[in-house]
């Protein structure tokens, strides 16, 4: 029997079927480990992903948290405090192995089960109007945007009769599972790329095949990008602008033509490597390689790179901090130039299959937001 249509759907007040939930505060000073029997776990923004990620987790003491800020599955962790176009970012909260709470910089979106079925309403907060429009009520600081809770409890939400709800989720559970399992095929990609690396070269901390060995500084010489903030890029510009982490915006200009390698120089994402499309702009949150003193693939240098791990060398006064003073000593290992020339022929092949998931796992994003026009708009 088809959903009947939208206009026959009651719609309600978000605030009339959940509640918002903020977070324990806790102080650094508060923080401890997880063997401590006092210590309860606590979720962050940082574990907000598509899925609940739970591998990196903080503890803080149990006695202060209340009854109903212990997570329960079926609630939906919420970002209430991030940057502005993370904010508001939510994710599932599944049946946990084990006790958590919540910190101070997140939200729990917990719905009467009464009125409504939750895993429906998770669907609903997370489709892209619902975020968009959560965003827009967004207040913003000097750094950070906070969600404003009471605007998203006015926003309207389809509310269908219990079982419709379970059908409609059920369906958009089912789509949800095929990207889940796309982007899993590309993160295999990507381990496959370390595991290559590993079976042709050997652990470059033992380096069992006892390979040559030469510091960065005999083999390159790097330099700071050129300061360019978000509000000076060019909107709707064509050439990709790469800091820390890799692309932050786009410029209607660029200053390399030709790919560059490229490290984080400052901040969180310190050391962390990128190869850069042709036709860039590096900004000065970023080293790049400015001259090569021997031959060397890049593909295999940006690999070697990454598994020197260059973060560990920064300097930590302020905040992390690389330059080539401090990365030129560092030792990489030097296979035959033939060998890198199979590496990166076996990295170029993988960069293929991971091209070919990105356009699938794009056409399975789009299906999935059609669905959920259409769930929303009782047409499923």
């Amino acid at each position: 029997m088809s959903a009947p249509p939208r206009e026959l759907w009651p719609s309600v007040c978000l605030g009339q079927i959940a509640e918002f939930l903020r977070g324990a505060t806790y102080k650094p000073v508060d923080v401890t480990v997880a063997s401590d029997p006092t210590a309860i776990a606590c979720m962050r923004t940082k574990n907000i992903q598509a899925d609940l990620e739970d591998d990196d987790l903080v503890f803080i003491p149990k006695s202060p948290i209340k009854a109903d800020k212990i997570l329960r599955a079926g609630d939906i962790l919420v970002s209430s405090a991030n940057s502005w176009n993370l904010v508001g970012k939510c994710c599932w909260i599944p049946d946990l192995s084990y006790q958590a709470t919540f910190g101070g910089f997140t939200s729990v979106l917990r719905v009467d089960p009464d009125r409504a079925f939750p895993r429906y309403v998770y669907h609903w907060f997370s489709t892209d109007r619902t975020q968009q429009l959560a965003r827009s009520f967004g207040q913003q600081t000097t750094n950070i945007a906070n969600l404003n809770q009471s605007r998203c409890l006015e926003l309207e939400i389809p509310l269908p009769s219990l079982e419709e709800q379970r059908r409609v989720a059920a369906i958009l559970d089912k789509a949800d599972a095929l990207r889940r399992k796309r982007r899993q095929a590309l993160e295999l990609v990507k381990h496959l790329k370390n595991s290559i690396f590993l079976e042709m070269f050997g652990d470059p901390a033992s380096n069992p095949k006892g390979l040559p060995k030469i510091s960065l500084g005999d083999l390159i010489r790097v330099k700071s990008g050129d300061g360019l903030v978000a509000k000076d890029m060019a909107p709707g510009g064509a050439f990709p602008v790469y800091g820390g982490n890799g692309i932050n915006g786009y410029h209607d200009q660029f200053m390399f033509e030709e790919p560059k390698l490229v490290v984080g120089r400052v901040g969180v994402y310190c050391g962390a490597v990128h190869l850069t499309k042709p036709k860039s702009w590096v900004t000065d949150n970023a080293l790049y390689v400015a001259e090569f003193k021997r031959p060397i693939s890049e593909t295999y240098l940006k690999h070697a790179l990454i598994e020197a791990n260059l973060n560990q060398y920064a300097g930590r006064a302020a905040q992390p901090l690389i330059s080539g003073g401090r990365i030129y000593p560092v030792e990489i290992l030097l296979p035959r130039e033939e060998d890198q020339a199979c590496f990166e022929k076996a990295i170029a092949n993988l960069d293929h299959l991971g091209a070919l998931s990105e356009i699938g796992l794009k056409f399975l994003d789009d299906l999935f937001s059609s669905l959920q026009h259409r769930a929303f708009s009782g047409q499923l």
